[in-house]
Order: structure tokens, then C-alpha cells, then sequence
């Protein structure tokens, strides 16, 4: 299937985004603004956060203007002054699949549901994602030299984190009082099949979602709410987590 025509790059433009994005301070800018998942930011939110005089954090910011990364819109100040500049991903990066787009990955998974014997796509479609979430989940683990029986918390959430980052999904994980873990999954990597088909695409998302979680907290008791209501920005899911009583070695041992 040929791409969308907004998603081909002339040869200059594709030299020109390549360009742009060489910089490593641009480039740390620009996700920046990615991560930000549609909140905008100001030049001098992003010469605090890279330590840049905001002369240099605006050339920065023009560059990404110029090759059609980042849009740049007014919003007016509360004191009535003059207003403020602010910045945020343009919809050319999303139809160019900025962030990424795991469509290998989708059909792979589509691919074993329908070749799953038993006359349930839907059903083996959740499970073949689940099943992916697993396997994502463990090789973030071992990755990271990881036991979610043993490791502390902090270390599992961390991993957990850097893989959902890999994936291109920008979570924002934050631990609340009371045992519980919200999630918020800010890019849809299946963003525009889901505006088609809402039902399956959220459905695999939340089985893969669901998987990697049990992964990395197998040794906890979880209560997974999903998201009732998703948009094309982010869903979110909150966990419970209740950690299992670890039975002692010797008695384990006695019981064999």
C-alpha cells in the first residue's frame, strides 16, 4: 500500500528534517515538545530546561518551524503585555510519524489473530497483544538485569518507563499515596487506524499495555482500570498494587 502523499518527503525536505534534527540540542527540543503531548511551550521554558541564553533556545525553536516539526502560535498574557510566543508539534510531524508509528509490529500481531484457530478475531487479536506486551515486558527486564519479584519499586517502574519510552508510547508514570500507580500514555502508536477502528485498535493497545504490566509486576497483586474514554492525545490507566506476602525460602523448601 502506497503512503499517504503528506507522508512522502521530497529528497531536499527529507535533507532539510534530517538537518534540523542533527543538532543534539535541537533534537532534545524537539522531544521535548513531543513529550509535552500537546502542551505548549515557551522560549523560556525550553531555555530553562536546556540552560540556553533565549535567543538561542528561539533560533533553535525557528529551525523547527522552518522544516514543519514545530508550529509556533501566540497565546495572550495574563498581565495584558505584549503576548507570548509558544510552540508545539505540528500536525505535518504526526502524518510524517513523529512520533513513531509501530504499523510491522500491528500487522504482525494481526496476522497471528486472524490465523488463530477458534473463530474469534477480536479475542485472539487481545491475546496475541497481550502475549507481545509479555515478551516487550521481559525483554525490558533482562534488559535492565531486573527481577520484579526481588527489585525494589522504584527500580521496576524506572525499566518500566525506558520501555515504554523505546516503544515511542511517552508515558508519565507517578506513584500516589495509597498503593496505587497512574499511568498516562501520551502518543498512540496506531493513532490514525484507531480514528477507523476504535473498538479493535484500543482493545490491542490496552491487552499490550496490560501484559507488560503483569510482567513487570508479577509478584504484586494489580487492579488495571483502563481508560473508558480515549482520544487521538492519551489514555491513562491506573494500578493498584498490592505486594504479595513473599513466603520465606526454608518453608518453600519444607514444602517440597
Amino acid at each position: 500500500m502506497s503512503q499517504p502523499a503528506s507522508s512522502v518527503l521530497s529528497d531536499n525536505a527529507a535533507l532539510d528534517l534530517t538537518a534540523a534534527l542533527a543538532d543534539p540540542t535541537r533534537y532534545g527540543i524537539y522531544q521535548a515538545i513531543v513529550e509535552a503531548a500537546g502542551e505548549p511551550l515557551t522560549v523560556i521554558q525550553v531555555a530553562d530546561s536546556f540552560s540556553l541564553h533565549p535567543n538561542v533556545a528561539r533560533m533553535h525553536l525557528r529551525k523547527l518551524v522552518d522544516v514543519g516539526l514545530v508550529r509556533a502560535d501566540t497565546r495572550k498574557s495574563k498581565g495584558g503585555g505584549r503576548p507570548a510566543r509558544i510552540y508545539h508539534l505540528s500536525d505535518q510531524a504526526a502524518n510524517l510519524q513523529f512520533p513513531p508509528r509501530d504499523y510491522r509490529t500491528l500487522a504482525a500481531l494481526a496476522l497471528q489473530a486472524v490465523t488463530t484457530p477458534g473463530g474469534d478475531p477480536a479475542g485472539a487479536l487481545e491475546q496475541a497483544g497481550t502475549e507481545f506486551g509479555r515478551e516487550e515486558g521481559r525483554r525490558g527486564l533482562k534488559r535492565d538485569d531486573l527481577d520484579p519479584k526481588h527489585s525494589s519499586l522504584e527500580h521496576v517502574l524506572a525499566s518500566l518507563n525506558t520501555t515504554l519510552v523505546l516503544l515511542g508510547l511517552f508515558p508519565r508514570i507517578v506513584r500516589q499515596a495509597g498503593g496505587h500507580v497512574d499511568f498516562e500514555i501520551r502518543n498512540c502508536i496506531y493513532r490514525e487506524l484507531s480514528a477507523q477502528f476504535p473498538g479493535l485498535v484500543c482493545r490491542l493497545h490496552t491487552a499490550v499495555l496490560r501484559g507488560m504490566l503483569e510482567e513487570y509486576l508479577m509478584g504484586m497483586d494489580l487492579e488495571i482500570k483502563v481508560p473508558t474514554n480515549t482520544n487521538d492525545s492519551s489514555c491513562s490507566f491506573v494500578v493498584r498494587i498490592s505486594p504479595k506476602p513473599r513466603v520465606p525460602q526454608a518453608e518453600t523448601e519444607a514444602a517440597a
